[in-house]
Protein backbone atom coordinates (compact mmCIF):
# COMPACT_ATOMS: atom_id res chain seq x y z
CA UNK A 1 0.00 0.00 0.00
CA UNK A 2 1.49 3.76 -1.19
CA UNK A 3 2.00 5.85 2.47
CA UNK A 4 -0.25 8.33 0.88
CA UNK A 5 -3.16 5.70 1.63
CA UNK A 6 -2.05 5.24 5.41
CA UNK A 7 -3.97 7.00 8.28
CA UNK A 8 -2.40 9.36 10.85
CA UNK A 9 -2.49 7.83 14.28
CA UNK A 10 -5.65 7.46 15.60
CA UNK A 11 -5.37 10.18 18.42
CA UNK A 12 -8.52 8.93 20.09
CA UNK A 13 -6.83 5.14 21.03
CA UNK A 14 -3.76 7.16 22.33
CA UNK A 15 -6.03 9.15 24.39
CA UNK A 16 -7.88 6.49 25.82
CA UNK A 17 -4.81 4.47 27.14
CA UNK A 18 -3.59 7.81 28.56
CA UNK A 19 -6.85 8.16 30.45
CA UNK A 20 -6.43 4.67 31.50
CA UNK A 21 -3.00 4.85 33.22
CA UNK A 22 -4.30 7.79 34.70
CA UNK A 23 -7.24 6.21 36.27
CA UNK A 24 -5.06 3.06 37.22
CA UNK A 25 -2.83 5.42 39.03
CA UNK A 26 -5.35 7.43 40.88
CA UNK A 27 -6.85 4.36 41.92
CA UNK A 28 -3.62 3.06 43.47
CA UNK A 29 -3.33 6.62 44.94
CA UNK A 30 -7.32 6.36 46.46
CA UNK A 31 -5.72 3.13 47.62
CA UNK A 32 -2.38 3.25 49.02
CA UNK A 33 -3.75 6.80 51.09
CA UNK A 34 -6.60 5.07 52.01
CA UNK A 35 -9.36 7.74 51.04
CA UNK A 36 -11.42 4.80 49.93
CA UNK A 37 -11.39 1.14 51.72
CA UNK A 38 -10.76 -1.75 49.75
CA UNK A 39 -14.75 -2.26 49.90
CA UNK A 40 -15.92 0.58 48.61
CA UNK A 41 -13.78 0.34 45.74
CA UNK A 42 -15.00 -2.91 44.92
CA UNK A 43 -18.39 -1.49 44.72
CA UNK A 44 -17.83 1.28 42.17
CA UNK A 45 -15.97 -0.94 40.27
CA UNK A 46 -19.20 -3.16 40.40
CA UNK A 47 -21.73 -0.50 39.06
CA UNK A 48 -18.95 0.58 36.45
CA UNK A 49 -18.69 -2.90 34.92
CA UNK A 50 -22.44 -3.12 35.12
CA UNK A 51 -23.26 -0.16 32.92
CA UNK A 52 -20.35 -1.69 30.71
CA UNK A 53 -21.62 -5.02 30.71
CA UNK A 54 -24.80 -2.40 30.04
CA UNK A 55 -23.82 -1.30 26.51
CA UNK A 56 -22.45 -4.11 25.39
CA UNK A 57 -26.30 -5.77 26.36
CA UNK A 58 -27.70 -2.75 24.10
CA UNK A 59 -24.80 -3.29 21.34
CA UNK A 60 -25.55 -6.77 20.68
CA UNK A 61 -29.56 -6.51 20.69
CA UNK A 62 -29.51 -3.63 18.26
CA UNK A 63 -26.61 -4.70 15.99
CA UNK A 64 -26.89 -8.67 16.40
CA UNK A 65 -23.31 -8.87 15.47
CA UNK A 66 -22.09 -12.20 17.93
CA UNK A 67 -18.79 -10.23 18.40
CA UNK A 68 -20.60 -8.04 21.76
CA UNK A 69 -20.82 -11.34 23.83
CA UNK A 70 -17.61 -12.21 24.58
CA UNK A 71 -16.95 -8.73 26.05
CA UNK A 72 -20.61 -8.75 27.26
CA UNK A 73 -19.71 -12.15 29.52
CA UNK A 74 -16.31 -10.58 30.69
CA UNK A 75 -17.77 -7.20 32.20
CA UNK A 76 -21.06 -9.29 33.76
CA UNK A 77 -18.24 -11.94 35.39
CA UNK A 78 -16.23 -8.71 36.80
CA UNK A 79 -19.26 -6.73 37.83
CA UNK A 80 -20.69 -9.73 39.77
CA UNK A 81 -17.51 -10.76 41.29
CA UNK A 82 -17.02 -7.42 42.75
CA UNK A 83 -21.03 -7.73 43.56
CA UNK A 84 -19.74 -11.17 45.27
CA UNK A 85 -16.91 -9.24 46.99
CA UNK A 86 -19.15 -6.74 48.44
CA UNK A 87 -22.05 -9.03 49.99
CA UNK A 88 -18.98 -11.24 51.37
CA UNK A 89 -19.72 -14.22 49.07
CA UNK A 90 -16.36 -15.31 49.27
CA UNK A 91 -16.76 -18.59 47.17
CA UNK A 92 -18.90 -17.37 44.31
CA UNK A 93 -16.66 -14.68 44.00
CA UNK A 94 -13.63 -16.83 43.96
CA UNK A 95 -15.45 -19.12 40.74
CA UNK A 96 -16.18 -15.70 39.21
CA UNK A 97 -12.09 -14.62 39.33
CA UNK A 98 -11.34 -18.19 38.05
CA UNK A 99 -13.93 -18.03 34.70
CA UNK A 100 -12.44 -13.99 34.25
CA UNK A 101 -9.33 -14.92 32.46
CA UNK A 102 -10.86 -17.28 29.87
CA UNK A 103 -13.02 -14.84 29.24
CA UNK A 104 -9.91 -12.51 28.94
CA UNK A 105 -7.91 -14.29 26.91
CA UNK A 106 -10.65 -14.70 24.80
CA UNK A 107 -11.71 -11.11 24.46
CA UNK A 108 -8.43 -9.93 23.63
CA UNK A 109 -7.80 -12.87 20.99
CA UNK A 110 -11.10 -11.72 19.43
CA UNK A 111 -9.67 -8.12 19.18
CA UNK A 112 -5.78 -8.95 17.91
CA UNK A 113 -7.96 -11.33 15.37
CA UNK A 114 -11.08 -8.52 14.29
CA UNK A 115 -9.01 -5.55 15.13
CA UNK A 116 -11.08 -2.97 17.02
CA UNK A 117 -15.03 -3.53 16.36
CA UNK A 118 -15.99 -0.43 13.83
CA UNK A 119 -13.74 -0.43 10.37
CA UNK A 120 -14.04 2.80 9.58
CA UNK A 121 -10.75 3.53 9.26
CA UNK A 122 -9.87 0.44 7.12
CA UNK A 123 -12.46 1.66 4.80
CA UNK A 124 -10.68 4.70 3.94
CA UNK A 125 -7.05 3.09 3.77
CA UNK A 126 -8.85 0.72 1.76
CA UNK A 127 -10.52 3.86 -0.67
CA UNK A 128 -7.38 5.00 -0.67
CA UNK A 129 -5.52 2.53 -2.57
CA UNK A 130 -6.39 3.24 -5.80
CA UNK A 131 -5.88 7.20 -5.82
CA UNK A 132 -2.40 8.05 -8.16
CA UNK A 133 -3.18 12.01 -7.23
CA UNK A 134 -1.43 13.91 -4.73
CA UNK A 135 -3.75 17.30 -4.41
CA UNK A 136 -5.94 18.63 -1.92
CA UNK A 137 -9.23 20.54 -3.41
CA UNK A 138 -11.54 19.51 -0.36
CA UNK A 139 -15.25 20.55 -0.73
CA UNK A 140 -18.24 20.06 1.45
CA UNK A 141 -20.60 19.34 -2.30
CA UNK A 142 -21.30 15.63 -2.37
CA UNK A 143 -19.66 14.12 -5.42
CA UNK A 144 -21.53 12.15 -7.66
CA UNK A 145 -19.99 8.31 -7.85
CA UNK A 146 -22.26 6.92 -10.34
CA UNK A 147 -25.28 4.36 -10.68
CA UNK A 148 -25.88 0.71 -9.36
CA UNK A 149 -28.55 -1.24 -10.84
CA UNK A 150 -30.17 -2.45 -7.67
CA UNK A 151 -33.48 -2.21 -6.29
CA UNK A 152 -34.92 -0.28 -2.78
CA UNK A 153 -35.21 -3.38 -1.07
CA UNK A 154 -31.92 -4.95 -1.95
CA UNK A 155 -29.95 -1.90 -1.36
CA UNK A 156 -31.23 -1.81 2.42
CA UNK A 157 -30.89 -5.78 2.86
CA UNK A 158 -26.97 -4.51 1.92
CA UNK A 159 -27.17 -2.21 4.46
CA UNK A 160 -28.64 -3.78 7.11
CA UNK A 161 -25.52 -6.15 6.47
CA UNK A 162 -23.04 -3.48 6.26
CA UNK A 163 -24.30 -2.66 9.67
CA UNK A 164 -24.38 -5.68 11.29
CA UNK A 165 -20.86 -6.24 10.08
CA UNK A 166 -19.72 -2.91 11.91
CA UNK A 167 -18.53 -1.68 8.64
CA UNK A 168 -21.11 1.07 7.98
CA UNK A 169 -24.20 2.62 9.65
CA UNK A 170 -27.32 3.35 7.29
CA UNK A 171 -30.21 5.64 7.70
CA UNK A 172 -33.53 6.11 4.87
CA UNK A 173 -34.26 9.22 4.61
CA UNK A 174 -37.22 9.74 1.76
CA UNK A 175 -36.12 8.37 -0.85
CA UNK A 176 -32.72 7.66 -0.38
CA UNK A 177 -30.55 5.48 1.61
CA UNK A 178 -27.53 6.51 3.42
CA UNK A 179 -24.12 4.34 4.33
CA UNK A 180 -22.02 5.72 6.46
CA UNK A 181 -18.85 5.18 8.41
CA UNK A 182 -17.96 6.41 11.59
CA UNK A 183 -15.83 5.66 14.90
CA UNK A 184 -18.78 6.83 17.39
CA UNK A 185 -20.47 3.11 18.39
CA UNK A 186 -24.20 4.62 19.16
CA UNK A 187 -24.23 6.07 15.30
CA UNK A 188 -24.53 2.14 14.47
CA UNK A 189 -26.65 1.56 17.84
CA UNK A 190 -29.42 3.93 16.70
CA UNK A 191 -29.08 4.32 13.04
CA UNK A 192 -28.79 7.79 13.17
CA UNK A 193 -29.15 10.77 10.49
CA UNK A 194 -25.31 11.11 9.25
CA UNK A 195 -24.77 14.89 10.03
CA UNK A 196 -24.65 17.60 6.81
CA UNK A 197 -20.86 18.41 6.42
CA UNK A 198 -20.25 16.21 9.51
CA UNK A 199 -19.66 12.45 7.94
CA UNK A 200 -18.33 10.37 5.50
CA UNK A 201 -20.90 8.65 3.63
CA UNK A 202 -22.38 7.36 0.49
CA UNK A 203 -25.77 7.91 -0.52
CA UNK A 204 -28.40 5.12 -2.83
CA UNK A 205 -31.30 7.30 -4.68
CA UNK A 206 -34.12 4.85 -5.77
CA UNK A 207 -32.84 5.16 -9.14
CA UNK A 208 -29.40 3.59 -8.29
CA UNK A 209 -27.79 7.22 -8.33
CA UNK A 210 -25.01 7.37 -5.66
CA UNK A 211 -23.41 10.16 -4.44
CA UNK A 212 -20.55 10.30 -1.97
CA UNK A 213 -19.76 12.70 0.68
CA UNK A 214 -16.19 12.64 2.74
CA UNK A 215 -15.96 14.72 6.05
CA UNK A 216 -13.43 16.60 6.66
CA UNK A 217 -12.33 15.55 9.56
CA UNK A 218 -11.52 12.02 7.95
CA UNK A 219 -10.02 13.81 4.77
CA UNK A 220 -7.37 15.13 7.29
CA UNK A 221 -6.68 11.75 8.60
CA UNK A 222 -4.42 11.00 5.36
CA UNK A 223 -1.01 10.97 6.46
CA UNK A 224 -0.14 12.63 3.15
CA UNK A 225 -2.20 14.90 0.26
CA UNK A 226 -4.64 12.72 -1.54
CA UNK A 227 -6.97 14.05 -4.80
CA UNK A 228 -10.65 14.66 -3.23
CA UNK A 229 -12.34 14.06 -6.48
CA UNK A 230 -10.77 10.01 -6.87
CA UNK A 231 -11.02 9.70 -3.15
CA UNK A 232 -14.61 10.27 -3.42
CA UNK A 233 -14.93 8.42 -7.04
CA UNK A 234 -12.89 5.19 -5.15
CA UNK A 235 -15.29 5.13 -1.93
CA UNK A 236 -18.23 5.07 -4.13
CA UNK A 237 -16.14 1.95 -5.84
CA UNK A 238 -15.83 0.06 -2.73
CA UNK A 239 -19.10 0.58 -1.75
CA UNK A 240 -20.33 -0.64 -4.96
CA UNK A 241 -18.04 -3.54 -4.51
CA UNK A 242 -19.42 -4.35 -1.45
CA UNK A 243 -22.67 -4.36 -3.18
CA UNK A 244 -22.21 -6.65 -5.95
CA UNK A 245 -20.53 -9.21 -3.34
CA UNK A 246 -23.36 -9.07 -1.14
CA UNK A 247 -25.66 -9.96 -4.10
CA UNK A 248 -23.58 -12.62 -4.95
CA UNK A 249 -23.84 -14.33 -1.16
CA UNK A 250 -20.04 -13.68 -0.89
CA UNK A 251 -19.97 -11.33 2.13
CA UNK A 252 -16.53 -13.24 3.19
CA UNK A 253 -14.78 -11.44 0.28
CA UNK A 254 -15.79 -7.90 1.93
CA UNK A 255 -14.96 -9.21 5.06
CA UNK A 256 -11.36 -10.50 3.40
CA UNK A 257 -10.80 -7.03 1.97
CA UNK A 258 -11.17 -5.31 5.47
CA UNK A 259 -8.61 -7.67 7.39
CA UNK A 260 -6.18 -6.99 4.41
CA UNK A 261 -5.89 -3.74 5.12
CA UNK A 262 -2.92 -2.83 7.26
CA UNK A 263 -1.82 -6.72 7.07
Amino acid sequence: MNDAAKLKPNTGLIVSAALMVVTLAAVAIVLEGQVLDLRTFRLIQAVVMTWAALQQLIFFVRIRNPRFVIPLLLFVDFALANYADWFRANTLRDVLAVLFFPLLIASLFLLFKNGFMFQSRKILELAARSVKGAEDGYTHRPFPAGEVSAGREEIIAFAKYLRRQLIAYSHISGDRVYLAISDNSWRYVFNLLPRPGKATYASFEHNGRISVHMAEKDYRKYREEITFDELCASLGDVFKRFLDFHRNDEGEKILAELQAVGA
